[in-house]
């Protein structure tokens, strides 16, 4: 199940301004994800979902490993991600090796929310860039959709791909099934709608 999409920005508090804009809703601030150099806010979506704006925190040092959605050197907005939620985390990145993906190891992430509670989880550490599905397991932690506010539904989401057939083919066999077009890279494509109107990322 899709538990959230990944948007990556070179300025967060540029970025969740612009969004604000366009979508009549501004992202709460979620915290930084301290060791791996970046920090986030967030936008709820419908169905137990997020939007979440990632960037480089300037106020950690840069981390031993790249930043996790190709965020290191980014100069302009971009749907960079998606995350799916699973309760079985290894058994997903061993199917998803068996259909030729490389989601990476699972990392222990945590991130201390504005409120002082702490959030800890587990995640693949796919650098994206292929449309490589990530895998999140929340263990016992709230899930963040809960304590966002509403308004924005994502309409569709759609993959553009060089190879659609084959890609499709094998994101079906790990239960994510949207639709899968011919592209001259890969990418996604998703409609959003809220107070502000109609809503193009990508």
């Amino acid at each position: 199940m899709l538990d959230h999409l990944v948007y990556a920005v070179p300025n967060l508090e540029d970025g969740v301004a612009e969004l604000a804009r366009l979508t009549g809703l501004r992202a709460t601030s979620g915290g930084r994800h301290q060791g791996f150099g970046t920090h986030n806010a967030l936008l709820g979506l419908d169905n137990r979902t997020f939007l979440e704006v990632i960037a480089p925190d300037p106020s950690q040092p840069a981390p031993r490993r790249p930043r996790p959605f190709g965020v290191d050197g980014i100069e302009q907005p971009r749907l960079a991600g998606w995350v799916f939620r699973t309760t079985d985390l290894p058994g997903m990145v061993a199917r998803a090796r068996g259909m030729g993906f490389e989601p990476g190891e699972p990392m222990e992430m945590s991130r201390q929310r504005p409120d002082g509670a702490e959030l800890r989880w587990r995640l693949t550490s796919t650098l994206a860039g292929d449309l490589t599905p990530a895998f999140i397991d929340w263990g016992r932690a709230e899930h963040p959709s809960q304590a966002l506010p509403e308004g924005l539904r994502l309409l569709s989401l759609t993959v553009r791909h060089p190879y659609p057939v084959r890609f499709g083919a094998a994101l079906r066999s790990l239960g994510i099934a949207y639709p899968v077009v011919d592209g001259e890279r890969p990418r996604l494509v998703a409609h959003f709608d809220g107070p502000g109107g109609g809503l193009i990322l990508d």
